[in-house]
């Protein structure tokens, strides 16, 4: 009979061969989890990947460790789909769980390179999400292959995996394996590893991919690629992992090796900020709303162009309220025209009148909704250059047949007023705020 250490109830589907896939795959989510006692720790992984799906929609997959007991479901689709409440409730409870969400490209939707990869080895069993890139891949799969490594995907992620268990059968334990095979690997890595009886988080040198701690209200220690992972949770965050550093969690607590920490420049890429990361997660002490906002200001300074159309596609939320402040209204090319834009939200009533009075603003379509109807005595409501349009989305404005029936008309009216050069009809209810 196998030792605890070594069983495995794995889940996993029968993967059918697929081609090569040579295409990188560097925004990928990861996950762990480390609980004292024995919980749902794979609910907890899903609800992370759930807030990480933005960083891989291509595959996601979970394992439970129950104590040195491995079950795990990984398949192609998003997480909703892969783990419906049968599947991940037949996950069982554990003390560690790690998560992962995989991107993926044209061609590319191979089932064998779902993730966490497992790795059985007589020391134990081991598994490990991966998020980023090696430089020396090739070179390093060459070398296991020769010396009889069987490869059973075509990504980095199981390079890595056997290079750890290389250096796992040399070295006393699993955290020591870690730092030796670091010593081997070139690139981009942001790794979150599980043995039977711990959970390490590790960020490669350059520290180009992020990683950040955080701990349940109940001290179990939590591992992601972004803040929102953390969030999700309700984890409260810790602090990043530093570039270079491995961090393991077990039940002595928290230890952190910064051997290789400060031996390479840090090189964060800069996708994080422009498009990988969700705008609500705080990576390496930055907000990324707050960086995509000054990069915006930047390139506004820097490359300034005085445009007949602009385009832009901004919700309203609270992030945006208030975003084209009077500053940024006169900043414009003069006679500009706003169009959809959100009285109220996106820019204050004052402003924009003001804007509109003294010329600047050459005219204005406004988005009025029902949470912010406009008061009977504002002076948009004369202004010729102005056309208020109704966010009809609302109940105060009816969602009846008789009332889209109405839109419906008045819009087909105002279709034929204009191909005919006759003004249109405009329908205004000052009561109702519209």
């Amino acid at each position: 009979m196998p030792s605890k250490s070594m069983a495995c109830t794995d889940l996993d589907k029968a993967a059918p061969a697929a081609g090569d896939d040579r295409h990188l795959h560097e925004e990928c989510g990861v996950f762990g989890v480390y609980s004292n006692v024995t919980a749902d720790v794979a609910s907890l992984a899903y609800y992370a990947l759930y807030a990480l799906q933005h960083r891989g929609q291509e595959s996601a997959g979970i394992v439970v460790n129950d104590d040195g007991l491995f079950r795990s479901w990984r398949d192609v689709g998003l997480v909703s789909d892969v783990f419906p409440k049968e599947r991940l409730r037949s996950l069982g409870l554990g003390n560690i769980a790690v998560g992962h969400v995989r991107y993926g490209t044209t061609g590319s939707d191979n089932k064998r390179n779902v993730q966490p990869i497992l790795v059985n080895h007589y020391k134990g069993r081991m598994a490990l999400a991966h998020n980023g890139n090696l430089t020396n891949s090739q070179e390093l799969r060459l070398q296991l292959e020769s010396q009889g490594s069987t490869f059973h995907t075509t990504t980095d992620s199981e390079v890595i995996a056997y290079i750890i268990v290389q250096e796992r059968l040399k070295h006393g334990s699993i955290e020591e394996a870690v730092s030796a095979a670091m010593d081997r690997l070139v690139g981009a890595y942001s790794l979150v590893i599980s043995s039977p009886s711990k959970l390490i988080a590790v960020r490669d040198p350059h520290g180009f991919r992020p990683l950040c701690m955080g701990r349940l209200k109940d001290g179990s220690v939590v591992f992601a690629s972004e803040s929102c992972g953390l969030d999700a949770v309700g984890a409260s965050f810790e602090r990043d992992i530093l570039p270079g550093e491995i961090v393991v969690a077990d039940k002595n607590g928290v230890k952190s090796d910064r051997s290789h920490c400060g031996i390479a420049p840090r090189r964060l890429c800069v996708f994080e900020f422009i498009y990988f990361a969700r705008p609500d997660s705080v990576i390496d002490g930055s907000s990324v709303h707050v960086a995509r906002q000054r990069a915006g200001a930047f390139l506004a300074l820097e490359h300034p162009v005085q445009a007949d159309i602009v385009i832009g596609c901004l919700p309203n939320t609270r992030e945006t309220a208030g975003l084209l402040t009077a500053e940024r209204l006169h900043a414009m090319k003069a006679g500009a025209v706003l169009v959809n834009v959100g009285r109220g939200s996106l820019a204050g009533t004052d402003d924009l009148v003001s804007a509109l009075q003294d010329g600047h603003l050459g005219g204005a379509a406004l988005d009025v909704f029902e949470t912010e109807p406009l008061p009977a005595d504002c002076p948009l409501w004369d202004m010729e250059n102005v056309l208020l349009t109704p966010h009809i989305a609302g109940p105060s404005f009816g969602s009846s047949a008789d009332v889209q029936n109405t839109i419906w008309h008045i819009c087909m009216d105002n279709l034929e007023r204009y191909l005919t050069g006759n003004p249109l009809k405009n329908v205004v209810n000052r009561s109702e705020g519209y």
